[in-house]
């Protein structure tokens, strides 16, 4: 075989090597870019849980100061204010973990467009573009979904931060018998705002 001939056989299978490293590279990329993506959104959703299991222990902690079955109303208030605090830093922290799942939704989906250029083949480049849509729709639906709960809970928080606050004052009875009303309409904005996330 003339070493002409060799010569542009060894380049042309280096060639292929390389721009086949270079498609195994970029779905590689691809794979893990959609990998980080999921757990980014099962994170934002468990968090949103986490502050609703913790809203819900919450208020049976505050409950129970204002139906009096609490064994001791100070030790209550003080574990309900303390509780208040960390349920502040968990909305944080889940309004956080949800801008973050927004952040990289936005790239993966413009990394997606991207990718439609390279098909060659018209069919797949159409399916790819409507599994596209789907996606952005679905992730689109989660992030207003997350986004709508994440506002719900901050009028709920402060309203049981005045009721905290009201009753740090005076833990009296006579002071806890007039929260009643507000203790029912809060108790009422809490059940609304978990059914809105369920």
């Amino acid at each position: 075989m003339p070493y002409r001939t060799v010569r542009i056989l060894i380049l042309t299978v280096v060639a292929c090597l390389i721009l086949g490293g270079s498609a195994v590279l970029a779905q590689s990329k691809t794979a893990k870019q959609a990998e980080s993506l999921s757990k980014s959104a099962d994170n934002a959703k468990k968090q949103v849980s986490d502050v609703v299991t913790h809203l819900g222990k919450m208020l049976t902690g505050y409950n129970s100061i204002i139906d009096g079955s609490a064994k001791n109303a100070q030790s209550a208030y003080k574990k309900l204010a303390g509780d208040l605090k960390s349920t502040e830093k968990m909305l944080q922290g889940a309004q956080k973990s949800l801008q973050a799942m927004n952040k990289e939704a936005d790239k993966f989906f413009a990394d997606w467009e991207k990718d439609l250029g390279e098909f060659t083949n018209e069919d797949l480049k159409q399916k790819s573009m409507a599994r596209l849509e789907t996606s952005k729709s679905k992730y689109a639906a989660l992030g207003e979904s997350l986004g709508q709960a994440g506002d719900a809970f901050g009028p709920l928080v402060q309203n049981l931060n005045d009721q905290i606050l009201f009753l740090g004052r005076d833990l009296s009875p006579e002071a806890i018998q007039d929260l009643q009303g507000e203790a029912e309409a809060l108790n009422q904005q809490a059940t609304e705002v978990t059914e809105e996330v369920k």
